[in-house]
């Protein structure tokens, strides 16, 4: 984890809830995946489960022109 910490976090009901974690260069090091809903990890200095039940459901996105 870089000083201060960052995660990333999405999740839509017809997917899997992502965390993607450690940010390196113009990506991340590590990513963890889980099914919506489902409790994700979050790794230090956070180190605690992220309850996803309640996340907001957003509708697919429309592809831009």
């Amino acid at each position: 984890m870089t000083r201060g910490g960052h995660a990333s976090a999405s999740a839509s009901q017809d997917h899997p809830s992502h965390l993607h974690a450690q940010p390196y260069g113009q990506g991340y090091r590590t990513r963890t995946t889980t099914e919506f809903g489902r409790p994700i990890e979050l790794p230090q200095p956070f180190g605690f489960a992220l309850d996803t039940t309640g996340f907001k459901i957003y509708p697919p996105r429309r592809p831009t022109r």
